[in-house]
């Protein structure tokens, strides 16, 4: 059995390398995906991660600098399919049997949990495995926690003949049909820091699903520009405004988070920040 990780990245340099470090010592196989392809904006990171990326000497390590791309297709979900279709399957370990990881630039397991995932993966009937999510905004503390029955994180999937991807982070078996048999893994929770960002990076993401569809993101960067608290207690309040900025169900709840982090974000440098947006003035 083979592990490959699926890591898109553009300009998210300070959490990229922290995660790209965690996929290296787990995975056998990382392909690495650089670029924007929206048309506005640069194609290679300007922070640096071009630069960093391409100084990473690891046989592991499969580097793909996104030069150009279709950007008649539709939306974004659709594009997103695309990429990760597009270079996944040039993946020397595309076979079935071996598991693919989603593994997003701002995605963290603990270092006890790796075992375990690796562990599940060689013994279980199931073709994927779910984890409960915590999804960072604005700091290292107010996060919207997936409830039991919510796995949000459905982000580790076996390849199985003829799979292909219909979402961002699902894929079909051979017939068409989206993975059913789930193993649900509460025990385990992946920490994820989308919108722990500067701000022109975090519009950038609301950006790119409106130029490709998604119109109901208009409103998100207003949203994010006017959020505002006192004191922690105060995100527990305001939980639905928080989950239409950062995402989460229903049935997901929002809290403020004082426990430990993965170890390999230890030294990341925006840890003990208040208000990332800060960072911009």
């Amino acid at each position: 059995m083979k592990i490959i990780a699926l890591m898109l990245t553009w300009n998210n340099i300070e959490f990229f390398k922290c995660a790209l470090k965690q996929a290296l010592s787990f995975c056998d196989e990382v392909i690495a995906i650089e670029g924007c392809h929206l048309p506005n904006y640069p194609l290679r990171s300007p922070d640096g991660t071009y630069e960093y990326i391409q100084s990473i000497k690891n046989e592991k390590l499969v580097v793909i600098n996104i030069e150009k791309f279709d950007h008649t297709i539709p939306n974004n979900s659709q594009l997103q399919c695309h990429i990760r279709e597009t270079y996944l399957k040039q993946s020397k370990y595309w076979q079935p049997g071996n598991w693919v990881i989603h593994w997003d630039d701002d995605a963290f397991y603990f270092d006890k949990d790796l075992p375990l995932i690796k562990e599940l993966m060689e013994s279980t009937p199931a073709n994927v495995i779910s984890c409960k999510e915590r999804r960072f905004g604005f700091n290292f503390r107010f996060n919207v926690l997936a409830n039991i029955e919510d796995f949000q994180a459905s982000v580790m999937q076996k390849i199985t003949p003829g799979c292909h991807f219909t979402a961002p982070s699902k894929m079909c078996d051979k017939n068409g049909l989206i993975y059913i048999d789930r193993l649900k893994v509460p025990e385990i929770t992946l920490h994820h820091y989308p919108y722990v960002k500067l701000t022109p990076r975090a519009k950038f993401r609301w950006a790119l699903s409106v130029a490709k569809g998604c119109t109901s993101n208009k409103i998100t960067p207003k949203l994010w520009d006017d959020f505002s608290w006192e004191k922690d207690e105060d995100i527990l309040k305001q939980g639905q405004l928080f989950k239409s900025i950062v995402g989460g169900s229903e049935i997901a709840s929002v809290n403020v988070y004082n426990g430990p982090h993965p170890e390999v974000l230890d030294s990341h440098p925006w840890k003990d920040i208040n208000d990332i947006r800060n960072l911009n003035e």
